[in-house]
C-alpha cells in the first residue's frame, strides 16, 4: 500500500467499494468520489487524500489512522459532513442529536452512519478519533481539541450571539483617587473590576455544563460563553439560545449586585448580532452596537424623574422579542426576576434581589422579620457606601447616584410595608359581641 500515483488515481478498499453479485464483482458508491480528468502532466499536483485538518483530507473525504491501516479512510458524505462539523467544534463535548442536525443528518446518533458493513474501516476511525459521553451523550473530535491550523484561520468568521457590554461609572475618578491614596488603593481597584468580569465562568461551563437553568435548550455545553475583561468594562458574549442568554444575564446581573454591595455603580447594553469573540480578541458590529449604545443609555429616566442617562445595563428589543418567543418556563422566572420592564424599555435589575420572602405563621415569621431587617441595613450601607467610597463629582455623577438612590429608597418602602403587614396579621382579632334584641 506504499505506492503513490497522480491524483487521478484513487485507492478504493476492496471490502468497502466493491461487491459480489452472481458471476462478476461491480464497484458500489463511486459515485460519492467522482474521479477527476486530470492528465498525466497533472502529477505533479498535491494528493488529494493526504492529512490537512489533523488526519482529515482537505474535503474530509479521506481521514488517515495508522493505527489502523496506512492508506487513507475514504468517508461517506455524511460521514464527512459529520466529521466536519466535529472538527470545527474544535473539541467541545456537544450533545450528538445537535451535532446532527448540524451534519444535515435526521438520524440522532452518530454512530448510526457508521453500521453498514461496508463501513468497518469507516467505523473504526470513528470510534478511534470521537470521545463519547455515553451518559449524557456527548460526543467530541480527539484531534480537533486546541487545534489551530491555517484552515482554521481562513475560516474565522462571525457567529450570531448575544452580547453584553458593562462599565463601570465614576472607574476614571476612583482610578486619580487611588494615585494620590485618596481613600482608594489599587488593591481596591483590582478588587473591583474582577467582580465585574470573573473570567473562570466560561470553564465552569466547558467542566459542569451552565449553571442558570440548566435543562432548558442550549446548542453547546459551553454555551461558547466568552468573556472579556479590559480596566473598567467587561465584554460578554454567548450562543444564541435560551440557555446562552440566561446564563449571560445571570453573570451581568451578579456583576452588577456585586458592585452595587461595594457602592459602585454599573451602565450597559446587551444585544443580539454579529461578533468574532475569542479569549483574546473581540470584533464584530454587535460589540460595537452594545459599546456605543452603553453611554446612551436612559432607560427608567422618567420612572427616576432624572434627565440624562441612567446608570442601568438596558437590553436591547432584539433580546426581550427572543425572550417572548421562547416558551422555557424556568428562563421566563429567571429573566423576571433579574430584569425590570416598563414601557420604555428593559434593563437588569438588582434591587429586585433586596428584598425579604418567606412564609408567615410561628418561627417562619421571625425568620422572616429578621431577613427584612438585615435587608433594611444592607440598603443603608449601600446608600452610604455609594456617596463614601464613589465620591461622585459633578451634576452628571450626582445624577446617577440618585438613580440608584431613588431604587434603594424604593426597596426600603417595601421592607417598611413587610414590617407593617406583618404587625397587623400578629395583631389579636377582637371578638364581635351582637346584641340581643
Amino acid at each position: 500500500m506504499g505506492y503513490r500515483f497522480w491524483a487521478s488515481v484513487q485507492w478504493l478498499p476492496l471490502q468497502e467499494q466493491f461487491v459480489l453479485y452472481g458471476d462478476g464483482i461491480s464497484a458500489i458508491g463511486l459515485s460519492e468520489y467522482p474521479l477527476s480528468t486530470l492528465s498525466v502532466e497533472d502529477a505533479s499536483l498535491p494528493d488529494p487524500t493526504a492529512p490537512v485538518h489533523g488526519l482529515f483530507s482537505e474535503d474530509f473525504r479521506c481521514v488517515t489512522v495508522l493505527e489502523i491501516q496506512d492508506a487513507p479512510i475514504h468517508l461517506a458524505p455524511k460521514q464527512v459532513a459529520l466529521f466536519r462539523v466535529l472538527w470545527r467544534l474544535k473539541g467541545q463535548l456537544v450533545p450528538g442529536h445537535r451535532v446532527m442536525e448540524a451534519a444535515g443528518s435526521g438520524s440522532a446518533k452518530p454512530g448510526d452512519l457508521f453500521k453498514h458493513q461496508n463501513y468497518a474501516y469507516a467505523r473504526r476511525a470513528f470510534e478511534t478519533l470521537v470521545a463519547i459521553d455515553n451518559k449524557e451523550r456527548l460526543y467530541a473530535l480527539r484531534c480537533a481539541k486546541d487545534a489551530i491550523t491555517a484552515w482554521e484561520r481562513d475560516v474565522a468568521e462571525f457567529s450570531d450571539k448575544f452580547v453584553a457590554f458593562v462599565d463601570i461609572l465614576g472607574f476614571k475618578n476612583l482610578v486619580n483617587r487611588a494615585s494620590r491614596q485618596d481613600g482608594v488603593s489599587l488593591d481596591d481597584l483590582l478588587r473591583l473590576t474582577h467582580k465585574l468580569g470573573p473570567t473562570g465562568t466560561r470553564n465552569i461551563f466547558g467542566d459542569y455544563g451552565p449553571t442558570c437553568c440548566p435543562e432548558a435548550p442550549r446548542v453547546r455545553k459551553d454555551l461558547d460563553f466568552q468573556v472579556i475583561q479590559i480596566s473598567d468594562c467587561v465584554i460578554v458574549s454567548s450562543e444564541v439560545s435560551p440557555v446562552g442568554l440566561i446564563n449571560l444575564i445571570h453573570y451581568c446581573w451578579g456583576s452588577v449586585l456585586k458592585l452595587l454591595t461595594e457602592g459602585v455603580l454599573c451602565r450597559g447594553y446587551i444585544t443580539r448580532g454579529a461578533i468574532y469573540h475569542t479569549e483574546r480578541q473581540v470584533i464584530g458590529p454587535a460589540y460595537q452596537e452594545a459599546y456605543s449604545r452603553e453611554e446612551k443609555v436612559s432607560v427608567f429616566a422618567d420612572w427616576l424623574n432624572e434627565k440624562g442617562t441612567t446608570p442601568f445595563v438596558e437590553i436591547a428589543p432584539v433580546v426581550l422579542e427572543y425572550v417572548d418567543s421562547q416558551s422555557d418556563r424556568c428562563v421566563s422566572e429567571m429573566f423576571d426576576r433579574m430584569v425590570r420592564s416598563i414601557p420604555d424599555g428593559a434593563a437588569l435589575f438588582p434591587f429586585k434581589r433586596l428584598e425579604a420572602t418567606g412564609a408567615i405563621g410561628g418561627a417562619h415569621t421571625a425568620a422572616l422579620l429578621k431577613a427584612n431587617t438585615t435587608i433594611r441595613e444592607n440598603l443603608h450601607t449601600y446608600k452610604r457606601l455609594m456617596w463614601s467610597f464613589g465620591k461622585p463629582n459633578g451634576e452628571r455623577a450626582l445624577s446617577k447616584v440618585r438613580c440608584y438612590e431613588a431604587a434603594l429608597d424604593e426597596q426600603l418602602r417595601l421592607c417598611d410595608e413587610l414590617d407593617r403587614f406583618v404587625e397587623k396579621l400578629q395583631q389579636p382579632v377582637v371578638p364581635v359581641h351582637h346584641s340581643r334584641r
